[in-house]
């Protein structure tokens, strides 16, 4: 996938908005937008590959800290992927996407590129993590009814399953500092023991994001080398 520079970006999103006839739009990025009588806050970025073995379909973003002012929070926050070779977007839903939002540094948005590949331009694709998170993925040309009907489409939510706990339990603790669930120890063991720390952080993070959001994958990196060194010392 094509990495583009911001100003290639913003000229994407403009020409993609040509449906309607007035908006209003910030420099930078995040950048305010007025569209429809309504205000938003968008960030916009090229997905890139998420770099995970064994899981080469797997595309995101990294949203960093954003610093908003007061007025800013009364506004939605739409956070967009775009990918240049399928000329298309990627969209998380906002209303859970404000409650991680600068909750910690480099919070990662995940997507599929097999879902980035539209089948017709007038359709929205909709995919599911393996954490059940769902993602849209649109062609450009639909931004605007994107902009338009976005409660709409993310209003049929499918409910997070949580297996072996209580859910209540699990939403009371912000952040995980160790693994002890054995059906994920069983998983992910093996992979420590060949020194695969990325694909156990991504494990953990495709397992547990859903239960704790506020987690950004490095927070899963982290764990992952810690129990590694653990395992090594063990050894030892």
């Amino acid at each position: 996938m094509l990495k583009l520079y911001l100003k290639q970006l913003r000229e994407r999103f403009i020409a993609a908005l040509e449906g309607f006839s007035d908006f209003e739009m910030s420099e930078g990025n995040p950048f305010r937008l007025k569209i429809a009588d309504r205000n938003f806050i968008v960030f916009v970025k090229s997905l890139s590959p998420g770099y995970f073995k064994g899981s080469p379909d797997v595309s995101r973003i990294q949203l960093p800290m954003l610093r908003l002012a007061d007025g800013d929070r009364r506004s939605t926050f739409i956070a967009l992927g775009y990918d240049e070779n399928n000329n298309s977007f990627v969209a998380w839903n906002p209303e859970k996407l404000e409650k991680r939002l600068n909750v910690r540094g480099n919070v990662s948005l995940y997507s599929r590129i097999s879902i980035q590949k539209l089948p017709q331009p007038e359709d929205f694709n909709v995919g599911i993590l393996n954490s059940g998170e769902r993602f849209l993925a649109f062609h450009s040309s639909l931004l605007p009814v994107f902009f338009k009907k976005y409660q709409e489409l993310f209003k049929e939510e499918v409910p997070f399953f949580v297996p072996f706990v209580e859910k209540n339990s699990i939403q009371k603790q912000a952040i995980l500092t160790k693994v002890t669930d054995p059906s994920v120890l069983s998983e992910i063991m093996p992979m420590l023991r060949e020194t695969r720390i990325l694909d156990t952080a991504a494990k953990c993070f495709d397992h547990y994001s859903a239960l704790y959001p506020a987690m950004s994958f490095s927070d899963w990196l982290a764990i992952a080398k810690n129990m590694h060194a653990q395992l090594i010392s063990d050894q030892n």
